[in-house]
Parts: C-alpha cells; sequence; structure tokens
C-alpha cells in the first residue's frame, strides 16, 4: 500500500518550488582545505567478504578502516554513493537538470559550505578528521582506479568538506526544513507533518530473558533501494573500534548496530524542529526588515547554478538571501527566515564515531550530549545490562506565548531562540521495571510498560510546542500484547516479535474500518463474496490468506481517495460508510481485472521483486513486520519500504553471544554481483544471517580476503566473484 511511512531526501516535490521562486542567502564560500594527513597504505586495510558479501574492514588505524569502508562501498554501489558527493560538491544540476539543481540552490541558500568550511577545523577532534580523510582518501581511490564509473566529470577528487558538506545537507531533510520551506514559497506557513519514517526497536533486560543476557533488536523502515537505503558494513581497527551495523551508502561510517560493548537503534520521531519567521519588510527600502526598534537589510548573494539540458550545461542566476533568523526565502512580497538547530551544527558524524567507540554506557551517553543529531528515538543496550530509551531531538527552547507550528512575527529578539531544550529534559527511560524498553514511531511516554518511570515519562512535563507524540500506533499496541504473554523470553521468541504480523486487539484503525466486517451482503450483493471474506478475516495478514489481499488493497484505495496518511494508523479516521463501501469496489474491480477473481492470497498479490527474482513477501502496513507497497504493471503490489535492515544482538555479561543481520536484497547494488539478490528468499523467510564479532570467527568463514585496489584478484563491477577458488591467500 502507499502509505508511505517516511519523508526521505527527495527533489521532486521541490522542483517546482525551484523555478517559481524569483530571488533568497549566502555568504562567501572559504576556500577548501584540501590537505591531507598521512597517505592511506592500502597494504595495512584488509577487507574480508563472507559467504554474504559483507564487508569486514580491518586495519591498523579509524583512517585505515574508513579508507577500507570508503572502498567497500564503492564497490558494492559507487553509482548509489555518487549522489551524496554530487550533493556535497553542488554538482546535481550537472547530473539531473533542473531537478538536482534544486538541491544545489538549497545548498547555497542554506549556506551550508560556509558553514562547513569555517567550522570544520575546531569542531571535529583530530582523530574523526584523520578517519574522514582515511575515507576520503579511499573514495578517491577507488574513482581513480574506475573512471568509467564516474557519473559526472570534474567530480572527483572529493575533499572531507566537500563530504560533510553533503552529510549536512541529509540531515536538513531529517528535520523537516525542506518541506518547511516548500511551504513558504508555495503559500503554506504551517508546518504539513503527514507522512513520518518508520521503525522498529526494542530491548530486554537479562530478568526478561531465558538465558540471562541483553536484547537488543534493531530494525529500521526506510526505502529498499537507492541513496537512503542500508549498507550493511563491520569495521575494526587496532585503535579500540569493533562495529556491525548499518549505514547509508556514502554515510561516512555506520549510524547503528552494535560493538562489543553495546549497540544501539534509531526511530523517528515526529518533533517539531523547525520555525519560520514572518519578516516586516521596510515599505520605503527593499530588502530591510525591522527588527528590534530598527531595520535591518537581508543579506543577498547572487549564485549562478550549473544546469544540463541534454547536452548542454546552462548557467542559470537565483539570489540567495539571510536573515538575522537564518535562511530566508521569499513569497510574492513577503520573506520568511527559516530556523533549526543543525542550521549551524555539523556535529552529527563526529557523535555517531564517538558512539561507535563508545565502551560504556556513561561514554555513549557523553557523545549523545553533543546533541548533533538533530532528531530520532534511541534504543541503546549493553554487556551491562543496561537498557535505555531517549526521544532525542535537537528541540528549539521556544519562548511560550506564540503559535509555533506557524509563521511567527520575525521583527525582534524576543522570540529568537538561541538554544534547544537540555538534554536532560527529554523523555528518557534507564532500566524501567518492566524489563523492557521500545519504540514503533508510537509516543514517547509508553516507551515501557504503562505507569513504569511514570516521572520520566509524564506528559505533562513537557512543552506542547516539542511536537511530542500522545498516540500509540498498530505496532506500539501489538508489541505490548506480546511482551505480556511471556515474563521471559528465549532469544528465537525476542526475533518473532518483529516478525509478527498481526493487527492488535485494540486497534483505533481498525474500529475506524469497522463498517468493512459488518456489511450485508443482501443490501449489496455485487460486493457479497468480498464481504463474505472480509466478515470471516481473522485480521492476520498472513502469505495465504484472501481477505488480508482484499483489505490492503481496499485501504489502499481508500487512503487515496480520501488524503489519508500515516497518522489514520494510530488516530482512526472518520469516514462514512460510502466512502469505504466506494474502497471495496475498486479494491473488488482491481482483483477481477487483473486476477479475474476475488480470492487472491496475499503471498501471489505482495511481492519483492529485484532483477530476475520475484518472491511472495508476508507483512502489511503498519505491522510489525512492515511493508509498504505499490502498484506493478501487472496488478500486483511490489514492496518498495519496510524493513530496509534487520539485526538482533545477545550481549552476555563478556560481550557479543549472538548477532543476526537481514537485509532485503543482498550486499551489493550491482546487477553482476551475486549479492544482488542473495538474501532475498532469506528475507521472504523471514531467517536471518548469523555474523561473527571476533576475526578470527569472521576469517574462519571467508570467502574472499583482499586489500584494497592492490590485489590482482580485486573484485570489479565488471567481474565480481566471491568464489573460494579464486581467493588469494594471506
Amino acid at each position: 500500500m502507499r502509505i508511505l511511512p517516511i519523508a526521505y531526501p527527495s527533489s521532486f516535490s521541490l522542483t517546482a518550488m525551484f523555478w517559481c521562486l524569483a530571488q533568497v542567502s549566502l555568504l562567501p564560500v572559504a576556500a577548501q582545505n584540501t590537505a591531507t594527513f598521512n597517505q592511506i597504505q592500502p597494504e595495512h586495510v584488509q577487507i574480508v567478504r563472507d559467504e554474504w558479501g559483507v564487508p569486514h574492514i580491518f586495519g591498523k588505524t579509524d583512517a585505515d578502516v574508513g579508507y577500507g569502508l570508503a572502498w567497500a562501498n564503492a564497490e558494492d554501489a559507487f553509482a548509489v554513493m555518487q549522489e551524496t558527493v554530487l550533493t556535497g560538491k553542488s554538482m546535481m544540476g550537472l547530473y539531473q537538470g533542473k531537478e538536482g539543481a534544486v538541491r544545489d540552490y538549497l545548498m547555497a541558500a542554506l549556506d551550508i559550505p560556509t558553514i562547513v568550511q569555517s567550522r570544520y577545523q575546531n569542531d571535529f577532534s583530530e582523530a574523526f578528521r584523520r578517519y574522514l580523510d582515511g575515507y576520503t582518501q579511499g573514495l578517491n581511490a577507488y574513482a581513480r582506479a574506475h573512471p568509467r564509473e564516474v557519473l559526472v566529470q570534474g567530480s572527483f577528487p572529493v575533499t572531507p568538506q566537500e563530504l560533510i558538506q553533503g552529510s549536512v545537507f541529509i540531515t536538513t531533510y531529517m528535520v523537516y526544513a525542506m518541506r518547511e520551506i516548500e511551504a513558504i514559497v508555495k503559500g503554506r506557513y504551517a508546518l504539513d507533518h503527514a507522512g513520518a519514517v518508520g521503525s522498529n526497536a526494542y530491548a530486554l533486560r537479562s530478568g526478561r530473558t531465558a538465558d540471562g543476557n541483553t536484547y537488543l533488536a534493531i530494525n529500521p523502515h526506510q526505502p529498499m533501494e537507492g541513496p537512503f537505503s542500508f549498507y550493511e558494513c563491520h569495521v575494526t581497527s587496532e585503535e579500540g573500534w569493533n562495529f556491525h551495523g548499518g549505514m547509508y551508502h556514502n554515510g561516512l561510517l555506520p549510524g547503528f548496530g552494535n560493538s562489543d560493548y553495546l549497540g544501539w537503534a534509531m526511530t523517528y520521531n515526529a518533533l517539531d524542529l523547525v520555525d519560520t519567521y514572518r519578516l516586516e519588510m521596510d515599505p520605503k527600502r527593499k530588502y530591510h526588515y525591522r527588527f528590534d526598534g530598527g531595520y535591518r537589510e537581508l543579506e543577498r548573494k547572487r549564485i549562478w547554478l550549473d544546469i544540463r539540458f541534454g547536452p548542454a550545461v546552462v548557467k542559470v542566476p537565483k539570489w540567495v538571501y539571510w536573515s538575522v533568523y537564518g535562511p530566508t526565502f521569499q513569497h510574492e512580497d513577503e520573506f520568511f527566515g527559516v530556523r533549526f538547530g543543525n542550521t549551524f551544527n555539523i556535529l552529527a558524524g563526529e557523535q555517531l564515531y564517538r558512539m561507535n567507540k563508545a565502551t560504556s554506557f556513561t561514554q555513549w551517553r557523553e557523545a549523545m550530549l553533543m546533541r548533533g543529531v538533530p532528531r530520532f528515538n534511541f534504543i541503546y543496550a549493553d554487556r551491562e545490562d543496561n537498557i535505555y530509551y531517549v526521544d532525542n531531538g535537537q528541540i528549539p527552547d521556544r519562548k511560550p506565548g506564540y503559535d509555533w507550528t506557524g509563521a511567527v512575527p520575525g521583527v525582534s529578539s524576543e522570540n529568537l531562540w538561541t538554544e534547544f531544550i537540555p538534554y536532560d529534559s527529554l523523555p528518557q527511560v534507564l532500566n524501567p521495571k518492566a524489563g523492557y524498553v521500545f519504540n514503533t514511531n508510537n509516543s514517547s511516554f509508553h516507551c515501557t510498560a504503562w505507569g513504569q518511570n511514570a516521572d520520566s515519562t509524564n506528559k505533562a512535563r513537557y512543552p506542547d510546542h516539542a511536537g511530542y507524540k500522545s498516540s500509540d500506533n498498530n505496532r506500539a499496541l501489538r508489541f505490548e500484547e506480546l511482551i505480556s504473554t511471556q515474563a521471559k523470553f528465549e532469544f528465537e521468541g525476542f526475533k518473532a516479535i518483529k516478525f509478527d504480523n498481526q493487527f492488535p486487539a485494540c486497534s483505533p484503525f481498525l474500529a475506524s474500518c469497522e463498517v468493512l466486517f459488518n456489511l450485508d451482503t443482501t443490501a449489496y450483493p455485487h460486493l457479497a463474496e468480498s464481504i463474505e471474506l472480509l466478515n470471516a478475516w481473522d485480521g492476520h495478514a498472513n502469505p495465504e490468506s484472501s481477505a488480508a489481499t482484499l483489505f490492503a488493497l481496499t485501504i489502499d484505495k481508500v487512503f487515496q481517495a480520501n488524503h489519508l496518511g500515516y497518522d489514520e494508523f494510530s488516530n482512526g479516521f472518520i469516514l462514512q460508510p460510502p466512502a469505504l463501501i466506494k474502497g471495496l469496489e475498486e479494491a473488488q474491480a482491481h482483483l477481477l481485472h487483473y486476477f479475474k477473481q476475488v480470492q487472491v492470497p496475499l503471498q501471489e498479490f505482495q511481492r519483492i521483486i529485484r532483477g530476475d527474482i520475484d518472491l511472495p513477501l508476508p507483512g502489511y502496513f503498519d505491522v510489525l513486520a512492515a511493508n509498504y507497497s505499490q502498484p506493478a504493471e501487472d496488478g500486483r503490489y511490489q514492496v518498495f519500504v519496510g524493513d530496509a535492515y534487520t539485526q538482533f544482538v545477545s550481549f552476555g555479561p563478556n560481550g557479543v553471544e549472538r548477532l543476526e543481520t537481514l537485509q532485503p536484497f543482498g550486499s551489493s547494488s550491482r546487477e553482476l554481483s551475486p549479492h544482488y539478490t542473495d538474501q532475498m528468499a532469506l528475507f521472504a523467510e523471514r531467517r536471518t544471517k548469523s555474523m561473527a564479532m571476533d576475526k578470527a570467527g569472521i576469517l574462519a568463514r571467508a570467502v574472499k580476503i583482499y586489500h584494497p585496489g592492490l590485489d590482482q584478484l580485486q573484485p570489479s563491477p565488471e567481474n565480481f566473484s566471491l568464489d573460494k577458488k579464486n581467493t588469494p591467500e594471506h
């Protein structure tokens, strides 16, 4: 179904905005610092590929590991990685034409290059800068060795600063700044929160597990392909780094996963992190706005965008603006300043780096205090039997008395916030009595058993303007049903929770659909067979269920026709019976047209497809085994968003005792790779693959071992083989 559970980066919706903008603020870009640290020696970097093609990177230093990670990711998905490279270099217009130029324009309007260049040296530690330098060297080395794969001439070499520029740009999407900007230029001044990034995460303490270990489940719901799908990797250096997890392609380092000591997951939260200020312009002087009793002049800069039109490149002029509030945009005769935390914050990468290398909850929490990651719930677990939840975000410390959901007056410093709500004031729970924490994009105040840790999860303690969710979706309600069925869970039972495909017994969403389950066949004889199917349905999205297919298709038709969104899964909806009946009629017509019958099992209707592999896929919208699909040409629905990555961890007192992962397709985005589709059967059958954290265990299962760019049998996109008989001996 096409109710999109995420709002991931895309320039499509902003294309029209770009061409209707007359003018917007940029300070001069500082000269880039291209000096590097020591040149990485590839012989110090070892890439070990296991039977699934997952790269395990070993190096003497963290910088060595960065070099190997960039190289390995490029082997698997260089074309995908280059989108963030081109974004960071403001070259998307040369790649995607006017559509890509929107991104280049926004890079300039948000002044990201200046901010990064001015802060890079002082804001980042030397250790992280060394790592970034090593990563950049690895990416440039791959581009140099494979020039035919470079998408835009002149885009390499890239600098560490340009990679951070691309990363910072992505975080602006995470806080929904781009959606606010679009609302401004289209004349809508309130941020529309329809749609949200989905994910599941939960953790159990030893008192809730049969073997006395501490369990962690990581399950982000994202696009299954493209720049914002996930890349699985394992990094190990002799500088105390050993981490297995996932990251975006060209994401610089793992963003979630586990070390020998601890691990964490992230889920989307709906916090309001962006504010819009309506400027009061001087009627006598153009580009002057009132502020604190006087007038100030907007900073203006004319920029030139390089945009490809077929074989030609055209330079297009645009204006960008900056006010005391930050980047400023124009709609007709009005100007609006946009302000959000990471306008001036580039620390997300450094924070994740420190979290990767933390060896205790104290160190991990110290990294969180950097406040570089702009949003997301975090679910944490470690080998010391700590579990933790925090609804994290760069929430502005706003002045009461204003309607912060719309455009507030931008005339004085009275409402010009400069600080975030303190970290200790965020909703959070450490080691609750119930022995578990969880989040499924539901309310921050229901992160453990109801009534537990009430002081930390009492909504009355928190400001309304923060945007905290107060409702529970179907996944949250179903999780509580399942977690209450047992006092202690075996590891397999712990995993089974994530693969559950049933709606909860008490679901506001299902209650809104009640009319569909009580229709009289005599009143609607043309729908008799469909009505009987729904009346007999047990609510399970089982592969063999034809009722599950009919219901999913009906809800898709209803949601599309009535402009309903993701929030309706939590809060339910109110529609008159004719709207639901019309959806059922359209669903039945669809099935009869494409399948010649109403009774079509879910396994025949909902598919996961890549290349020549076409498999049935269990799961459903807003169940714990979450899948969201869209129509294919043959009438079936193809999953495109859902369980983009899954990782289960069992921590014993001495470290990781079990580590299992799963991806929807495979480790490679290259069609000729054997790892392009080799995990699809596992994914469809809900089976995981076992991973090792220690080098001996990894080498024992190694299929290929090599140094990036040095070995004769180095994998290449033209002949990517991981056959043991072709593995060089080391």
